[in-house]
């Protein structure tokens, strides 16, 4: 709701539309959605910061202004009881990144800057100083070790090579990655408007600040894909605003990634050999109702790309695209509990 609210203010209908279904079946983004870590809580109060700072920057209304100025320091201060330094590090590199290369410090004053530090530190302050004062040295523990300590080092056993989140990312934005050919053409062609720099400022400045860091995990670029469902969905509309079928053949990409990866489990259920070993057991278990669904769902992309339906309409292809993803994740959802009741938690 969050990214569809920003998106439509800034962009409009269809740009907000794609950008929430593209936010919500990214592979990534869906399956953090039901793990239980912080992340997807610090990505929800990051991505209401950054939007209402935005929103505050470009708001001549006092009143209006104010009220997004408080959400935005509250959840400054949320993010960072959430998970620590990250929680203001991340969202302030952006913020000064984008005065900086828009030259419009005079909106430091119009986001009530000094008020807003104040109320971030009202939130903060109390619960660090109580769990210092009952926990001697937790505050140089937190703040040294747990950050620090993490990003210089690998006393944590989290190293991995520089290039690591550029493959997250491609498998993390699945099956949406298949449009980035499509993306980068957009931006080689026309000149960078302010919205799309500060889109571009919140996923490259994250994705670069973790890349430089000792640890990594994959969920620690999770803040980035809020942004990148608005960058992809604004040039999936402007494709469709250029030409109807050049859109849905980009689109095609994505259903045919669909079909193919549940064709593929389709085959380990015969041929296990080409499955991973943890997921043998759970895929031979499987109810054929489930894969008459997978059957489903790999013919529907295939009939979808053949035919001339849906009709040529951008609100009827985003309506197949949503019952192709649905189906698919649901498929997926469906598949994981079986194979995951092959592996219990307490062995």
């Amino acid at each position: 709701f969050a990214i569809y609210s920003f998106a439509r203010a800034h962009w409009g209908k269809a740009q907000a539309l794609w950008s929430a279904l593209i936010l919500l079946t990214s592979l990534e983004f869906f399956l953090f959605a039901r793990l239980v870590i912080f992340d997807m809580a610090l990505t929800l109060l990051l991505t209401v910061a950054l939007s209402a700072f935005y929103y505050a920057s470009h708001c001549e209304t006092l009143m209006r202004r104010r009220l997004l100025c408080l959400i935005m320091y509250s959840s400054l201060g949320a993010a960072t009881l959430v998970k620590g330094l990250i929680g203001i590090v991340v969202p302030g590199m952006v913020i000064f990144c984008y005065l900086l290369l828009t030259k419009r410090w005079s909106l430091l004053k119009r986001i009530d800057l000094v008020p807003g530090v104040l109320l971030y530190f009202a939130i903060v302050l109390p619960w660090y100083l109580a769990m210092d004062a009952r926990h001697e040295g937790y505050l140089r523990y937190f703040f040294w070790d747990e950050h620090f300590g993490r990003f210089t080092s690998n006393n944590f056993d989290r190293a991995e090579p520089w290039y690591y989140f550029i493959f997250v990312g491609l498998v993390g934005l699945f099956p949406w990655t298949l449009l980035a050919p499509f993306l980068v053409a957009g931006f080689r062609r026309r000149a960078w408007d302010d919205r799309t720099l500060f889109l571009v400022l919140w996923v490259g400045l994250p994705f670069l600040f973790f890349s430089a860091s000792a640890s990594k995990l994959p969920h620690y670029i999770l803040p980035i894909f809020p942004a990148l469902a608005v960058l992809i969905g604004s040039r999936l509309v402007s494709l469709f605003d250029q030409s109807l079928q050049r859109a849905r053949r980009a689109l095609f990409l994505t259903w045919i990634a669909y079909g193919m990866v549940v064709l593929y489990f389709l085959i380990g259920f015969w041929q296990p050999a080409i499955l991973p070993q943890a997921m043998v057991h759970g895929i031979a278990g499987m109810p054929y109702t489930l894969w008459f669904y997978g059957v489903v769902i790999v013919v529907l992309p295939l009939y979808f790309s053949m035919s001339k339906f849906p009709p040529p309409r951008q609100a009827n292809i985003y309506l197949s695209q949503a019952v192709v993803v649905g189906g698919f994740l649901i498929f997926t959802a469906a598949m994981m509990n079986e194979v995951s009741s092959a592996r219990p938690a307490k062995a």
